[in-house]
C-alpha cells in the first residue's frame, strides 16, 4: 500500500507540474561577459539578442509562469549589476530588496516561478550560481553564471575557473511527458575523417598565392531523428589576405553520433559549439612560431584574438588561462597528401578538440568539384567526449 502510495504521488506531482504553464530558460553567451546569461526563452527574439551580440543559445530546464499553490514557491527576478552591464537572477527569499539597491544593483524584472526548497515528492533539480571566471577587481564579477545541476560536474565548473557556488532554487528536472530520465552521460562521437573542401568561390581567382588564408571554421550540433542521434553543422571559409581577396565558403552535415537502441536523447549538456580562427602559414616546412615572442607570434596566428580563447578551452587541454605559450604547442603543422596542413585548437567551446585544416596548397587552392586534392580543406575533426541526458521510455 504504502509503494501504491508513493506511484500515486509520484504521479498527482507529475500531472501537475505538466498542467502548469512553463516557459523555458535558456543561456547565451553575453557580448558583455563573454560568459553565460539565462533568461527566459521569449524575453527577447533570438534575432533581436543575436543583432546584438549574444551567441551559442543553449536550453537549461523549464520553470512555471504562473506561481503554484505552495507556500514553497518564490518569484526570480533578474537585476542589473552595478558597475556592469550585464545582468544576474536571484530568487525573492535570497537578498532582501532594499540590500540590492544599497549595493546598486538595479531595474529589478520579473522571470519566472520556481520553489525554494527541493518539494517533498517528485523530480526537482536544483539550480546554482556562481561567481564567474573574471579576476579579482574585474567590474563584471560577480554570480551571473545560473546553472542546473544537470549541466555541468563541479569539477568541471572549478576547472573553469567558476567558484562560491550557492544554491538558489529548485525546478522540475528537464524531460518530456511519458519519460523517466537516466543520469547524465558521456559519449564520444564519431570524429570527422573525410576530407571536406569548399567548392564555392565567392571572389577571387582561386588562388592564394601564399597569401594567408585567413580561416574561419564552426562546428554546431543538433539533435535529430526524434532524438536518437546527433549530427554536426559545419561551416567553412577562407579569404586571401590580399591581392584580389579569393574567398571560398562550404558548408556540411555530418552524422556523428547513433543512441544505442531503445535510448533516446533529451539534451545535450556539454557545449554544442565550437569555432577556431586563425591565418594560415604558406605552404611549406617553415616554422610556426618564429622567434622568441612565442606569445605574440601565436596571437597573430590566431588573427589577433589570442586574448579572447575562453577559459574553458585551456582547461580542456590542461593550460592555465591566458598561456599562449603553451597554446602554442598544440598547434602542429603536418604533411597532407603533399599538402601543408595545421593541427588547430578551438578558441571558442569545449566541443572540438582540434581541427585540421590545409590553407595553401601553393598552386589553384579553391576546389570546383568534389576532388579535394590539391585543395583548401578540412582534413578532420576531432571532438571532445560531450554528455548527454538518456530517456529511457518507463515500463
Amino acid at each position: 500500500m504504502k509503494l501504491l502510495f508513493l506511484l500515486l504521488m509520484g504521479w498527482l506531482v507529475s500531472s501537475l507540474v505538466q498542467a502548469q504553464d512553463m516557459v523555458r530558460i535558456v543561456r547565451w553567451i553575453s557580448p558583455v561577459t563573454g560568459d553565460f546569461e539565462s533568461m527566459p526563452e521569449g524575453r527577447h527574439t533570438d534575432a533581436q539578442l543575436q543583432s546584438w551580440g549574444y551567441k551559442t543559445k543553449t536550453y537549461q530546464y523549464s520553470a512555471y509562469k504562473t506561481r503554484p499553490s505552495d507556500p514553497n514557491a518564490i518569484a526570480v527576478y533578474r537585476w542589473t549589476m552595478p558597475n556592469c552591464a550585464a545582468s544576474i537572477m536571484f530568487g525573492e527569499h535570497e537578498i532582501p530588496d532594499v540590500k540590492l539597491r544599497e549595493w546598486g544593483y538595479k531595474d529589478k524584472e520579473f522571470q519566472f516561478y520556481a520553489y525554494r526548497n527541493k518539494p517533498a515528492t517528485g523530480d526537482f533539480v536544483a539550480v546554482n550560481r556562481w561567481i564567474n571566471a573574471k579576476p579579482e577587481g574585474d567590474k563584471c564579477r560577480d554570480f551571473t553564471l545560473t546553472v542546473a545541476e544537470t549541466e555541468h560536474p563541479d569539477q568541471r565548473l572549478i576547472g573553469y575557473g567558476y567558484s562560491n557556488k550557492m544554491t538558489q532554487f529548485w525546478v522540475p528536472r528537464p524531460g518530456t511527458n511519458g519519460m523517466t530520465l537516466a543520469t547524465g552521460q558521456t559519449i564520444r562521437l564519431e570524429n570527422i575523417n573525410e576530407w571536406l573542401c569548399p567548392n564555392q568561390r565567392t571572389r577571387g581567382d582561386g588562388e592564394f598565392d601564399g597569401h594567408g588564408p585567413r580561416i574561419k571554421s564552426e562546428v554546431k550540433l543538433r539533435l535529430a531523428d526524434g532524438g536518437r542521434a546527433i549530427y554536426a553543422d559545419i561551416t567553412f571559409w577562407a579569404q586571401e589576405t590580399q591581392h584580389d581577396w579569393s574567398t571560398a565558403e562550404g558548408r556540411w552535415t555530418r552524422k556523428v553520433y547513433d543512441a544505442p537502441y531503445g535510448k533516446r536523447i533529451v539534451r545535450i549538456l556539454s557545449d554544442q559549439a565550437s569555432r577556431t580562427q586563425f591565418i594560415s602559414p604558406p605552404a611549406g616546412p617553415q616554422f610556426l612560431f618564429p622567434g622568441t615572442d612565442v606569445s605574440a607570434a601565436v596571437n597573430g596566428f590566431l588573427d589577433g584574438i589570442g586574448g579572447g580563447i575562453a577559459n574553458a578551452v585551456f582547461a580542456l587541454h590542461g593550460i592555465p588561462p591566458g598561456n599562449l605559450n603553451e597554446f602554442g604547442k598544440l598547434v602542429r603543422r603536418m604533411d597532407n597528401q603533399g599538402n601543408t596542413a595545421v593541427r588547430v585548437p578551438a578558441i571558442e567551446g569545449t566541443l572540438v578538440k582540434y581541427f585540421t585544416i590545409v590553407g595553401d596548397t601553393g598552386g589553384g587552392d579553391i576546389s570546383h568539384d568534389d576532388n579535394c586534392n590539391d585543395d583548401t580543406r578540412i582534413v578532420g575533426i576531432e571532438f571532445a567526449p560531450v554528455r548527454v541526458e538518456f530517456a529511457l521510455p518507463q515500463n
